[in-house]
């Protein structure tokens, strides 16, 4: 006599909420994993930015500049279409172009076809030095995403790039904002750039580790921007950008630096951000949320000058004055003692 017995309605639905309950409690777990995962691979490929920049600082004896300006830079009546006073001309080159031979890119900054340029070096208000270095002269190669500077968890394509510019996750440390500019543009977008006696990474910089008498382990070199933390893109091609940063150089005839560089200022905390319906409005979300941050919950990776990487949590002490934990870490040489709990 077969007395099998099968499941009843109410075991069966017992057995799926069970099998629900199992998956809601692990997806959590799965998504931390992956997101481990990303964190680690970020972490990475800013320890070998890290390492390109101290390869190019024993190759050239500095760290390479923020942003190598153009010999002139464009006033407002002399076509910069309409955009303001003084734009940079002509692709900039950013310290991210400079270090490609370092991080095996070599064939990428050969394909940028530089040409030997002068170029005026604003180190203080009373000295303006000049020298040779290099400019590109070439947008073919530019428009390229290198992986090595794209971080996984930010996963929003960036759009609207102008001037044919490849994307970037990080930028460089321009220091504590100078008195009476734009707070979290590493410049102010009129005038001429403004001197900068604090940071690693500025406009026409050529910083060396001596520089940084605050320590080198406690001073930030690199860190991480993302689609949340895009620049001010009002003006020109950068309208309704959807990106972070970008690697090669500033484009032509606009004076937008946060894109390649970042100051750390009381009024932009580290990971500030849009949220992402704001970001994919073509047609809203005008402004800028320009400081530092990421896409990994709690705080963004920071390369520092000894090469070391660090993940600084978004809430560390961020104020002007006296200046917070997040500030002297941005600041080479203001001779402050730094907290261990940052």
């Amino acid at each position: 006599m077969n007395n099998r017995r099968g499941f009843t309605l109410i075991e069966l639905l017992v057995v799926i909420a069970i099998i629900g309950v199992m998956v809601g409690l692990l997806l959590p777990a799965v998504q931390a994993a992956r997101e481990s995962g990303r964190r680690s691979a970020c972490s990475s490929k800013l320890k070998q930015i890290g390492l390109a920049m101290l390869s190019h600082h024993d190759a050239r004896k500095a760290f390479p500049p923020g942003i190598v300006l153009s010999s002139e830079l464009v006033a407002a009546a002399n076509g910069d279409g309409g955009l303001g006073d003084w734009r940079f001309r002509g692709g900039s080159p950013a310290w991210g172009a400079m270090i490609l031979p370092f991080i095996e890119q070599s064939e990428v900054y050969d394909k940028l076809a530089f040409t030997e340029a002068t170029w005026a070096r604003f180190s203080d208000s009373s000295k303006t030095f000049k020298t040779t270095t290099i400019v590109s002269s070439s947008s073919a190669v530019s428009a390229r995403p290198l992986p090595i500077y794209s971080c996984p968890s930010d996963t929003l394509k960036q759009t609207g790039l102008a001037g044919n510019m490849g994307p970037s996750n990080y930028v460089g440390n321009y220091g504590v904002p100078p008195a009476g500019t734009w707070n979290g543009l590493a410049g102010q977008r009129t005038g001429q750039p403004l001197p900068n006696t604090h940071g690693v990474l500025y406009h026409g910089s050529s910083i060396r580790t001596k520089d940084i008498t605050d320590g080198t382990s406690k001073t930030f070199l690199v860190g991480e921007v993302s689609t949340q933390q895009r620049g001010y893109n009002g003006d020109g091609g950068f309208m309704n950008m959807q990106g972070a940063g970008i690697w090669p150089a500033l484009p032509n005839q606009l004076k937008v630096d946060d894109y390649v560089l970042r100051q750390c200022d009381a009024g932009h905390p580290l990971n500030s951000q849009f949220s992402d319906d704001v970001i994919t409005n073509a047609n809203g979300g005008i402004g800028d949320c320009d400081g530092f941050g990421s896409r990994h919950p709690g705080g963004a990776h920071f390369v520092m000058c000894d090469g070391a990487v660090r993940f600084i949590n978004e809430n560390i002490q961020s104020q002007t004055s006296p200046l917070g934990t997040y500030q002297r870490l941005s600041h080479r040489a203001d001779g402050l003692a730094i907290p261990g709990d940052y």
